[in-house]
């Protein structure tokens, strides 16, 4: 048998490819064979960095518009698995994508409004600004857009 390059990156997003359990990119999910050179890259392209931020969680939501477009993008510099938390260095967050899609990733990322991309990383409270109110029975804290206590059941008049 003919031993695996060490040097396999993917054609489409230049993702690194060595040592994958399968023959699908992860990122893009274009299929390889680890055995024919043609179907990958042994250097992963001109790579460009369109977004550098403190935020993984930000970077992950961009990562995602552009793939819903056709454009793969990798993350790179989040600490953690994003499903986690959150922790980064400052800036260390980027987004990066090949070459070819530069100047197409940076065109979406910029149609999309500043107020689209906060409400699409803001939590639930943030996003409606529901303020809160005590419980008249049992004193917790219930948001305002509750019509019922959720830790005693009280019911609430409108």
């Amino acid at each position: 048998m003919t031993p695996l390059p060490h040097l396999m990156f993917c054609s489409d997003c230049g993702h690194d490819l060595h040592d994958l359990p399968v023959d699908r990119c992860p990122n893009c999910h274009l299929r390889f064979n680890p055995h024919d050179p043609s179907t990958f890259n042994s250097d992963p392209g001109p790579l460009v960095s369109i977004v550098r931020t403190d935020d993984s969680a930000h970077a992950y939501v961009l990562k995602n518009a552009l793939a819903e477009i056709g454009i793969p993008a990798n993350v790179t510099g989040d600490l953690i698995d994003p499903g986690i938390a959150f922790f980064t260095s400052p800036g260390a967050v980027e987004l990066w994508v090949g070459k070819r899609h530069e100047s197409a990733a940076r065109a979406y990322l910029a149609s999309l409004t500043s107020d689209q991309a906060d409400a699409a990383t803001a939590s639930p409270t943030e996003a409606s600004e529901v303020g809160e109110s005590l419980c008249p029975t049992c004193d917790e804290i219930v948001p305002d857009n509750f019509a019922v206590c959720w830790n005693c059941g009280t019911e609430f008049s409108e």
